[in-house]
């Protein structure tokens, strides 16, 4: 526990068509003051903040299952695994193929645009789209909402002093000096995230069903 020490979040889905998954990454610039482990504290805190808003923008056709907390820099620790209570999303109607997700954008200012950082959340229902682009109606109501909170400083649950930044790796820095990983260097903190309208292709990724009911 320190600062400056860098986590992977992991969100895991579980659809009818298999399994889905997200990361980002979170920097500590203020030390939990809970009682647990750091990635505990973290995940918990990720899923205090961002699971309903998670839950928010996908189909009832999709389960948001488990958030897991990886520490990739300090002292090592073990994961930290958080099942969801209740899983399926909040939208009406039925999911697009997981090959379509909702794409959000992450800006930094550290390293150039090339740099910048992509979500891709599956799970976008049909009712929520028209000719290959999200609804009005969606992005500025529940897609809105949740950049609007990723983009915050994460804050620990229960009103403690944990705080940790969003942000995105560059991975040419990261791996410059193997076999050492320079996770410090090339970490660089998000200062702005958008929802794009458009529904973003990417090639499905088989993935472990972490925590599915």
């Amino acid at each position: 526990m320190s600062q400056d020490d860098i986590y992977q979040v992991s969100g895991h889905y579980e659809t009818s068509g298999g399994a889905a998954s997200f990361r980002v990454y979170y920097q500590e610039e203020a030390v939990r003051s809970g009682i647990g482990t750091d990635t505990q504290i973290l995940a918990q805190s990720f899923d205090d903040k961002l699971t309903a808003l998670i839950r928010g923008v996908l189909s009832v056709s999709f389960n948001f299952v488990s958030i897991v907390c990886h520490k990739v820099s300090g002292d090592r620790e073990a994961k930290f695994r958080v099942d969801v209570p209740t899983q399926v999303g909040l939208r009406a109607g039925i999911s697009l193929p997981t090959n379509n997700a909702i794409l959000i954008g992450l800006s930094q200012g550290l390293f150039s645009a090339r740099h910048n950082g992509r979500i891709f959340l599956p799970g976008v229902s049909e009712d929520d789209t028209l000719i290959g682009n999200l609804t009005s109606a969606f992005q500025v109501g529940p897609l809105q909402a949740l950049v609007d909170e990723l983009v915050l400083q994460l804050a620990e649950e229960s009103a403690g002093t944990g705080r940790w930044n969003l942000g995105v790796i560059n991975g040419l820095i990261l791996n410059s000096s193997p076999p050492i990983k320079d996770w410090q260097s090339a970490f660089s903190q998000v200062v702005s995230v958008s929802g794009s309208p458009i529904i973003a292709g990417q090639k499905r990724r088989g993935t472990q069903v972490i925590g599915a009911a």
